[in-house]
């Protein structure tokens, strides 16, 4: 089969790294999201795309699943309550309708790194919490750019409405 192609213009380097970000706190927004079915199919979780907009790792991006939908009622609980926590710490109701209002809110992040037998040390985000007051966001250069809106502090307790 006849194949044409010209490489002379695309950037070849790659600066893309999966090695897991230091433990610490990072400023981050959620830039894609979406809802995907578990392996089993019986249930659903929320796939986040949150990226650093700060420091050595600006730009690098730590996904995030969430199950809201799962035959193990303590990975839904903790799934939900998460999910809760940062909508609160985003500045949002207690009602999500898309996933999109998740998206361009910038937040604070705690990242861990899980190490598991047989795979590859990955980052987990350990917590979140609002931009604090007075807290500027940082110059985010994108077409998301959003101003932080300062959102109440949320309590590790589950919210009322969950």
């Amino acid at each position: 089969m006849q194949f044409s192609f010209d490489a002379t213009n695309i950037d070849t380097t790659d600066d893309r790294s999966f090695e897991p970000i230091p433990q610490g706190k990072y400023t981050a927004m959620i830039v894609e999201s979406s809802v995907k079915p578990t392996k089993s199919g019986t249930g659903q979780y929320i796939e986040l795309v949150c990226q650093v907009l700060d420091g050595a790792h600006t730009n690098r991006k730590i996904w995030w699943r969430l199950n809201i939908v799962n035959a193990n009622p303590k990975a839904e609980e903790i799934g939900r309550r998460e999910l809760a926590v940062l909508m609160v710490n985003l500045g949002l109701g207690p009602n999500l309708q898309d996933t999109q209002e998740l998206h361009g809110k910038p937040f604070v992040m705690g990242l861990k790194i899980r190490q598991q037998d047989g795979y590859e040390p990955t980052n987990d985000v350990s917590f979140t919490t609002a931009m604090q007051v007075g807290q500027a966001a940082p110059a985010m250069g994108m077409a998301q750019q959003t101003a932080a809106q300062p959102a109440p502090q949320a309590q590790q307790t589950a919210p009322p409405w969950v």
